[in-house]
């Protein structure tokens, strides 16, 4: 296999021209201290050894050794980090095949013969198997060999014991003769050619010596570190180079380990370290207890693991929760904004006015997204607009107008220094409106910023409110945000109306709160501190509403606090109240602002992880979507990039897919990888083979390795924890905000969850470029395709047989296939195979790599199941998650396929063994008589047949040679999609669309329904039945609103009637199911099953 990583170290522009230093808008972003390590790997060598010392472990250089394309495999891996900055490495994972022999050497199995029990030399014993495991063959004789004065001491040792027994003697003549085997051996040098029978490296040291040589150009200025755990490994490395002359002919090498061996004592190091920096050695390989130690200089540092230590896969992880890297750009004194305009578009909610978003260096655009506020839509759309200059005491304004905005966003005594601001937040005035343009075009809005308004309130927050007469009351009040004190942090009122029929004397007697009381005057006199009385005892009152703050607005399911009924008006004595400097319509927008932040960390950190795994080529729209949990609670999430959709999309319809998008796709492409690569392997062996590529556990640690889960959105979004960045709480101690910090930066993620959101984001990558997209983001995750890097490879690596050794096919039964399926084969030979379903396999395939039934069976299933996928998603574009599964289990079972077998006319041409032709004959006249039954029933009733198969048990064979033929297309066609393509929109379609629907799926839609229902973890559900005048209505309610009724003689056929006009309602509108917050609580989680189980039983009569 080919690199898995690529060289990342462009210079980084941006926006007409503006440098952006790590941030969003990098090409390709160079992975900086935040930047999470694979999870598999400990931190890199010169960070965990020396912390504070991180110059002094890298080199001045300004480029990067040129790596060449290394053959790796994604089981394990070395870590390598090449010192681009001296505070900062980069981090490279490289990949290499897992050495799984354990294989003795000649030499090891010889001193064996002489040593049985290896009671002689047990640590050399010991050291030549770890050192094969890690190195090879060749390597674990050089340990023997490096023995050789050990063994001589040791039996010298034992020659000067005195009056030695006979077992003694016996032990040192097995020494000599050890010692004797040794001295006369002939040791072989490496074989680094992976393609030779004497190949006795290693994989992962095959890979080291590959990192070395690209190190070439370098020449006497190479410095390399190589870090492993045991000295004997260390000591054998540094045995093997001098051995590789014609390789890596620069690389003169020395081991270094802090206890025994060659360094006894600190002189010793003093002085290889001496020679290191010389250039006497340029590649120290040491232990990793030496990392302690102040060791010079090296522009290479390898982590030569021993054995990585990999989750289990087997729960939950914690993993740190990635924020994104715009924020932490330099801050300090701000000369130029960058302003983005957001905006707020509604249907029955108060005005919202545009907020300027201003930051020093420019955002990127962001797609519309949805909010929402009582269950009910608002769309956010933001616009670019010009740069432009500002003084001092204009920034001074904003710093203190965003700190009072953003303490009453949060009701949280927030503090941040000017200069550590990460954005300042501003109104715009009614005189700027949105580009007709779009959001692309970008607006001169600096003089659309309301200075004075800004000014006013940084001066002060709020302002007494007019209380005159009625006129200036009513003036004072609109677009205003009303406070009954003049405390930052207190309750705040929009204003209904003003009431000219009611004064403080007046006793409102719809307002429970001033019942005890003889007036609202004489309320205040009894609760309010210090009251001094009113000047004006005559003056209007005002009806106030309490403004919701403090709730999240990305769940679509979000509600306010349930109360009986209507609240109670609530009335205030504006000479007693406050008007907020800022105005009521630009608070509100305000109030959004912590959820809209939120998301546009979201679409940041897309944009961030598009660039560091992907290259910019997965659509952002749906990596975003692809990300996100179902616990997060937004719009969308991932489950919705499991069904395939791929066709052009908008971003309303990309948010029906579901995660079945990426379970289809890797199913698929591991399917034909395992066909391709093990072109000998029966069909149990390519099941097995490809369960390691697409179980949850080989996929979790995949994206582990790849650094994905920091990636991830699985916290729902609370305000409570809604913090700016750098911005402070004045009464919060350090031990608290360490604690906060720690809890916001990390993240708990279930091994399905990751394994999932891999799935999701193989699905995104195939809807925005296909299958080669698809197989580079694989790759990119680290999901183990080792020989391909584009489809074509496919292709190329594909092994046909000769047609001299396929069975043969009946008298025109080839022509006759081509007719049906509408294509021609390239290669006419490989349909015998697929028709040979019971026939014995010739014997004369088994010494080639045959194309047998079985294994184009194990084919043809993933690539129906995938066309399958795509077909349910064009043709049902608003049907839900659940919806969709049930339809394409009815489309792929085996009842389904055997009747299309019949249908269509292939059983004609099978190869049946005798024993077989009876069982489908005697199929084939039940199922015709099921269907002109279905026929005329459904004539008479006016519907579409349903699926007149499903109470028919056919045989196996028939189901099998469907799916076997569709892989025959693909093999003869060479893994070009154009012949199953045909085959399926010429037979198999037609068959779906005319008997397959959610009416049709089960006998009984109630089921069917609820299924549905319980698919997306709603526990409010019920059927509701009324009896009136003989007959039955019946409605169905999810979370009390009728989702559709219907009417009967009878219960059932009532119940009946309603499911079927619900599934329509959900065919009709998928997004109805957003009302359901259930999945917010475990305990709904719990009774789910047993309400919907005991709902079943009810319904039978």
């Amino acid at each position: 296999m080919n690199k898995v990583w690529k060289q990342k170290w462009k210079e980084q522009r941006q926006y007409d021209g503006h440098e952006n230093p790590g941030g969003f808008g990098s090409s390709v972003p160079s992975p900086g201290p935040s930047e999470p390590h694979p999870p598999l790997d400990s931190q890199p060598t010169v960070q965990s050894a020396h912390p504070s010392k991180r110059s002094q472990a890298s080199l001045d250089s300004t480029s990067l050794p040129p790596f060449k394309r290394l053959k790796t495999a994604a089981h394990a891996h070395i870590v390598v980090e090449p010192e681009v900055d001296p505070s900062i490495p980069l981090e490279v994972v490289l990949l290499y095949d897992k050495f799984q022999e354990r294989v003795e050497t000649d030499l090891f199995r010889r001193i064996r013969l002489l040593d049985s029990s290896e009671a002689t030399f047990p640590r050399q014993f010991k050291e030549a198997r770890r050192v094969a495991a890690e190195l090879g063959t060749c390597a674990a004789d050089l340990v023997w060999r490096r023995a050789l004065k050990t063994i001589d001491e040791n039996i010298s040792l034992c020659s000067e014991e005195e009056e030695a027994d006979a077992p003694s003697e016996l032990f040192r003549k097995t020494k000599l003769k050890i010692k004797d085997t040794i001295k006369h051996w002939e040791f072989t040098i490496p074989n680094l050619d992976p393609n030779s029978r004497g190949f006795n490296v290693t994989p992962k040291f095959w890979q080291l010596v590959q990192i070395l040589k690209s190190c070439e150009p370098y020449g006497e200025d190479f410095r390399g570190i190589v870090f492993v755990k045991h000295r004997s490994v260390a000591f054998a490395i540094a045995d093997l180079v001098p051995l590789l002359g014609e390789q890596i002919p620069f690389i003169r090498a020395q081991a270094l380990a802090s206890q025994g061996g060659l360094l006894v004592d600190d002189s010793q190091q003093q002085d290889v370290f001496r020679k290191f920096k010389v250039g006497i050695y340029n590649l120290l390989v040491a232990t990793k207890s030496v990392e302690d130690l102040d060791i010079p200089k090296a522009m290479i540092v390898v982590r030569f693991p021993q054995k990585v230590d990999q989750p289990t896969g087997t729960g939950d992880q914690i993993y740190p929760r990635k924020l994104p890297r715009f924020w932490s750009q330099p801050t300090g004194a701000a000369k130029k904004l960058f302003p983005l305009i957001i905006t707020v578009t509604h249907s029955n909610q108060p005005p919202h006015a545009p907020l300027l978003l201003l930051t020093r260096f420019p955002l990127p655009n962001f797609p519309p997204f949805k909010l929402f506020v009582s269950s009910a839509p608002i769309v956010v759309e933001t616009y670019r607009g010009t740069a432009f200059a500002v003084d001092n005491e204009k920034l001074s304004s904003l710093h203190i107008y965003t700190l009072r905005l953003c303490r009453a966003m949060a009701n949280k005594p927030f503090n941040c220094l000017i200069e550590e601001m990460p954005y300042f937040l501003a109104p715009i005035s009614s005189t700027w409106k949105p580009s007709s343009q779009g959001a692309d075009q970008r607006r001169e809005v600096a003089d659309h910023i309301p200075w004075d308004l800004v000014a006013q309130a940084a001066l002060s927050w709020t302002k007494p409110l007019r209380y005159g007469c009625l006129e200036d009351i009513t003036g004072d009040v609109q677009d205003a945000v009303v406070q009954d004190r003049s405390a930052e942090m207190t309750r705040r009122y929009d204003v209904l109306r003003v009431r000219p029929d009611l004064s403080p004397l007046s006793h409102p007697e719809d307002s429970p709160r001033e019942a005890e009381y003889s007036s609202l005057l004489e309320y205040c006199k009894a609760v309010r501190k210090n009251f001094e009385g009113l000047k004006n005892e005559t003056q209007a009152l005002i009806e106030v509403s309490s403004i919701m703050s403090g709730i999240s607005r990305l769940d679509p399911a979000s509600r306010p606090p349930v109360k009986n009924g209507p609240p109670p008006p609530r009335y205030l004595i504006p000479e007693l109240c406050f008007k907020s400097t800022v105005p009521a319509s630009t608070f509100r927008t305000a109030l959004l602002f912590p959820s809209i932040t939120r998301r546009f960390d979201g679409f940041l950190l897309v944009k961030e992880l598009n660039a560091r795994l992907f290259d910019h080529q997965i659509s952002e729209t749906l990596l975003d979507q692809a990300i996100a949990a179902p616990s997060t609670r937004i719009e969308y999430d991932y489950e919705r990039l499991e069904l395939l959709g791929v066709y052009s999309l908008n971003r309303n319809k990309a948010a029906n897919l579901t995660r079945f998008t990426g379970d289809a796709v890797l199913k698929y492409m591991a399917s034909i990888y395992v066909f391709v690569i093990e072109p000998s392997n029966t069909e149990g062996a390519l099941h097995t083979a490809r369960q390691l590529i697409i179980s949850n556990s080989a996929l979790f640690l995949s994206s582990g390795r790849s650094g994905l889960p920091a990636y991830v959105q699985s916290k729902p979004f609370t305000i409570k924890s809604w913090q700016p960045p750098n911005f402070k709480i004045s009464e919060e101690n350090e031990k608290a905000r360490s604690n906060r910090q720690k809890k916001e930066n990390e993240q708990r993620l279930g091994d399905k969850i990751s394994a999932d959101v891999a799935e999701a984001i193989l699905g995104a990558a195939y809807l925005s470029g296909g299958v080669d997209t698809a197989l580079a983001a694989a790759k990119a995750m680290n999901i183990p395709f080792l020989c391909a890097e584009i489809w074509s490879d496919f292709s190329d690596r594909l092994l046909i047989p000769p047609s001299t050794i396929s069975a043969k096919l009946k008298n025109g039964a080839l022509e006759a296939v081509e007719v049906i399926i509408h294509h021609k084969f390239e290669h006419p030979h490989i349909l015998s195979q697929a028709l040979a379903c019971s026939c014995p396999t010739h014997a004369s395939l088994a010494g080639f790599d045959r194309v047998s039934y079985e294994r184009l069976e194990f084919l043809g299933d993933a690539i129906l199941e995938f066309l399958v996928l795509r077909h349910v998603y064009e043709r049902y574009p608003k049907v839900s998650p659940g919806g969709l599964t049930m339809l394409k289990g009815a489309m792929v079972s085996n009842s389904t396929l055997a009747a299309i077998c019949v249908l269509s006319g292939l059983h004609q041409h099978i190869l049946l063994a005798s024993h077989f032709a009876n069982s489908v004959s005697e199929y084939i006249s039940r199922l015709k008589l099921k269907r002109s039954e279905e026929y005329e029933l459904a004539r008479l009733e006016e519907r579409s047949p349903g699926q007149y198969w499903q109470e028919t048990d056919p045989p196996k064979a028939l189901s099998d040679v469907v799916e076997s033929v569709i892989g025959a297309v693909y093999v003869s066609d060479k893994c070009s999609p154009v012949g199953v393509e045909v085959f399926f929109e010429h037979v198999l379609k037609p068959f779906y669309d005319k008997h397959i629907s959610l009416k049709t799926v089960a006998q009984h839609p109630t089921k069917v329904l609820f299924e549905l229902i319980q698919a997306h973890k709603c526990q409010k559900f019920q059927l509701l039945k009324e009896k009136t005048a003989g007959r039955t209505q019946c409605q169905v309610l999810v979370h009390d609103v009728v989702l559709a009724s219907g009417e009967g003689p009878s219960a059932s056929v009532a119940a009946r009637n309603a499911s079927w006009c619900a599934l329509d309602a959900l065919e009709g509108d998928s997004e109805f199911l957003r009302i359901c917050d259930c999945p917010k609580t475990l305990e709904a989680k719990r009774r789910n099953s047993k309400a919907f189980d005991e709902l079943l039983n009810g319904l039978e009569e």
